[in-house]
């Protein structure tokens, strides 16, 4: 009886089906097909729901979804009849769209690249192509202002104390000065020249170091100011959810890590000093002075191993950081071009692109010009930087060992420090990299008029730009 009443239902269920897809009723027809499969799946009356048949009603119903604005259902049901379409540039364009439109980027990038290679004058898919490749620059330039935000930020190198205003001590609390002026009214005026000058920044200690680093985001000068883009804040593209941008690197973190290192260089180089000096004192003394002296000089020695492991550290993971952001740029740099490609081909195949690719073009190729030029000028600057931390890096380290092993190799370190230093300070790279960044990230891109070119739909009348 059961098997009578299983069988009765796959009847039943096919009949219906087919009833439902003659009546073009491709959802309901797709819903009682789907429950069908899962009755005769395994059995011999497994091909009463054939593939060809469920991918049809797929295509048919995500295209309908689509059209109705319900994008995730669309690309799901799009997604399920891409083995028996995907030879259709027009089925990958919609399936591209439909990604798109979810935030899928990277499989929207498959899909309409697919698109392209079926037929190279789907002018369609060549602007949505060029469209995403734009967006994914404006979702990224963030990232990369916030690497050099605060960049121009100084911090000198050394451990010496500059020498301070001398206290003036001449009044009393009741005493006036000569011009009539009170105690308090003179340490006003004081204070108010201590707020006008600089405040020093040297870094003599890594415990300074590891304060600053906690500390300094909102001491800096400079704010690389990205363009509004009021149109994709209200663009139903939604940003990438399926690209995870991850830059950890931070020009002005990085630069700490210099001069915290010639900082331990001079601390290992005065240590050595004052371990001789204070084995010298205990020598003389009682036994238990000398090894108090020896145990005190072991516990620094462990801290200096335990400081020079973690600049070590931190300069490891500065250039893993760093490689990173150049990859990062590289990519921007090739979405640039390769969605400039886009636009002209489509242009080329369609008269009505050619306004568009002329007002565009150039926008994107004066980006791509500035881009090239301020990563080639700030990949020499830092690549310049990281052989001088490495070389300081090997400095500090061998006065370790030299500590460690109570030798004296005659390493000059005044000379040292001031050639590190001297190497240090030039920034023309640097500044002129900066500079050209400044300038690519400002440039707004009307990334948004390939987009409605691409849908094929006239944009309302309150988002219009000028001459669109």
């Amino acid at each position: 009886l059961k098997l009578d009443l299983k069988d009765l239902f796959i009847e039943i269920y096919s009949k219906v089906g087919q009833r439902l897809a003659d009546e073009q009723d491709h959802r309901e027809a797709l819903r009682v097909y789907t429950e069908l499969k899962k009755l005769v799946q395994g059995t011999p009356d497994a091909s009463l729901v054939p593939k060809e048949l469920l991918a049809d009603l797929h295509y048919k119903v995500g295209y309908a979804d689509f059209e109705k604005g319900d994008y995730n259902d669309a690309r799901w049901n799009l997604s399920n009849a891409s083995e028996k379409h995907n030879k259709d540039p027009f089925f990958n364009t919609r399936l591209g769209s439909a990604n798109l439109l979810t935030g899928r980027y990277q499989d929207a990038l498959q899909a309409f690249t697919a698109a392209v290679r079926i037929n190279p004058e789907m002018e369609q898919a060549l602007l949505y192509r060029s469209y995403m490749n734009l967006r994914y620059n404006i979702f990224a330039e963030p990232y990369i202002a916030n690497v050099f935000n605060d960049a121009s930020h100084e911090v000198p190198v050394g451990n010496e104390s500059e020498d301070e205003d001398e206290e003036d001590f001449s009044d009393s609390e009741e005493d006036k000065d000569e011009s009539g002026d009170s105690k308090k009214d003179s340490d006003k005026k004081k204070n108010d020249k201590k707020k006008k000058t600089p405040q020093d920044n040297r870094i003599a200690s890594f415990d300074e170091f590891n304060n600053m680093l906690t500390s300094f985001q909102d001491e800096f000068a400079r704010k690389i100011e990205l363009p509004e883009y009021d149109d994709i804040a209200n663009s139903e593209v939604p940003n990438p959810n399926d690209i995870n941008i991850e830059i950890e690197y931070r020009y002005a973190t990085s630069t700490r890590i210099f001069p915290v290192t010639i900082a331990l260089i001079r601390k290992f180089n005065d240590a050595r000093h004052q371990f001789d000096s204070s084995l010298n004192k205990a020598k003389g003394n009682k036994q238990t002075t000398v090894d108090d002296a020896k145990m005190s000089n072991f516990v620094k020695l462990t801290q200096f191993r335990n400081q020079m492991s973690q600049v070590r550290i931190l300069s490891d993971q500065d250039k893993t950081r760093r490689n990173k952001l150049f990859a990062l740029l590289r990519n921007m740099e090739q979405r640039l071009n390769a969605a400039d490609a886009d636009l002209q081909a489509a242009a080329k195949l369609k008269s009505e692109y050619k306004d568009l690719y002329l007002r565009t073009s150039p926008l994107i190729q004066s980006k791509v010009k500035l881009l090239s030029e301020a990563t080639k000028a700030i990949q020499k600057d830092l690549e310049r930087t990281a052989a001088l931390q490495d070389k300081a890096l090997h400095y500090a380290e061998q006065q370790l060992r030299e500590i460690q092993q109570d030798i004296n190799s005659g390493l000059n370190i005044s000379t040292l420090v001031k050639e590190l230093n001297r190497n240090a300070s030039d920034q023309a790279n640097l500044d002129r990299g900066i500079l050209a960044m400044e300038k690519a990230l400002k440039i707004e891109i009307p990334a948004e008029d390939l987009y409605w070119a691409a849908s094929g739909r006239v944009r309302q009348e309150e988002n219009f730009r000028s001459g669109f």
